[in-house]
């Protein structure tokens, strides 16, 4: 079900065509009410964890309600430190993204973290400072004037800034881009 946790990208179904193993053993209709939830689910988490850059530290609000806590609870309240965005603390756990993400979510919820900051990763070479420029041309020539607002809601759901956007999800960014001009000549030269 880890698709449900895609930012962006896109899934072809083909009735006609048998798979080479069977990886699905439930019914389509479980299947899908299965994704419906889990989708449910991670738009509720996006809302306190938008994206795993994020930096949690321990909240700084005093409670003195007496609470239980679950042993892989613990490990997240370790490792959020302040310093570790969400993806390292998944890593360090070998959790999924879901996994980490929510048991984080009810943390915050739970009033236990807090938000410490967004860190763009510095590893990540950016793209160019002309690279916006030169993309919202193109995109002007092939879809006019709405190009701006295209690309912004593509960065949206990218959860990017022009500022650190990462070159290595350019070209990924660029065909999301070329599936919003509609399916003429002109979508394909972009």
């Amino acid at each position: 079900m880890t698709i449900t946790g895609w930012r962006i990208g896109k899934a072809s179904f083909k009735l006609d065509v048998p798979s080479k193993e069977k990886t699905i053993t439930i019914p389509a209709e479980q299947l899908l009410l299965k994704w419906s939830y889990r989708k449910q689910e991670w738009d509720k988490i996006r809302e306190v964890v938008p994206t795993p850059n994020v930096i949690f530290r321990l909240s700084l609000k005093r409670n003195s309600e007496e609470r239980s806590i679950r042993p892989d609870e613990w490990n997240v309240l370790a490792l959020s430190n302040g310093m570790k965005p969400v993806s390292e603390i998944g890593e360090t756990l070998g959790w999924t993204e879901f996994k980490t993400c929510r048991t984080i979510c009810q943390l915050v919820q739970a009033g236990l973290l807090e938000k410490a900051e967004e860190r763009r990763l510095t590893k990540q070479k950016r793209v160019g400072e002309h690279f916006f420029s030169r993309l919202e041309h193109e995109l002007k020539r092939a879809m006019g004037p709405v190009a701006p607002f295209i690309i912004d809601d593509k960065l949206a759901e990218f959860a990017e800034t022009r500022d650190f956007f990462p070159q290595a999800e350019a070209e990924v960014f660029v065909d999301a881009l070329g599936e919003e001009i509609q399916a003429t000549q002109r979508g394909k030269s972009f």
